[in-house]
């Protein structure tokens, strides 16, 4: 059902696209002839920019579909740079190594709890 739904859109795009192409081609058609090769240059530039525009939305959505880090990765990277700076600077090193186990404690009892 799915195939049959992004087909019926896909031709309803193509259609409506070349609809609006047959559309310019007139409006350029009725201008004097010594203006119809800069209105072709301006629609094609203007049909560049809003496919930019259409990307930058596409690229902005896409953003915020990102996951966020959750516990476990926090809780593994403390983890290894504890454990890397425990043999430079012991104090601080274990402060961290022991952060690190605890987070990344906490990340295994939540993904624990929320998996179905």
């Amino acid at each position: 059902m799915q195939a049959a739904t992004t087909t019926f859109d896909e031709e309803k795009i193509d259609r409506d696209l070349e609809r609006l192409v047959h559309e310019i081609g007139k409006v350029i058609e009725k201008a004097r002839p010594e203006k119809r090769a800069e209105l072709g240059q301006m629609a094609s530039d203007l049909m560049q920019e809003e496919m930019m525009r259409a990307q930058v939305r596409f690229d902005d959505s896409r953003v915020g579909a990102r996951r966020p880090l959750n516990l476990l990765a926090l809780g593994a990277f403390l983890g290894i740079l504890g454990a890397g700076l425990a043999v430079l600077m012991p104090q601080i090193g274990f402060i961290l190594l022991g952060g690190g186990l605890v987070t990344l404690s906490l990340g295994a009892i939540h993904r624990m709890a929320t998996k179905h």
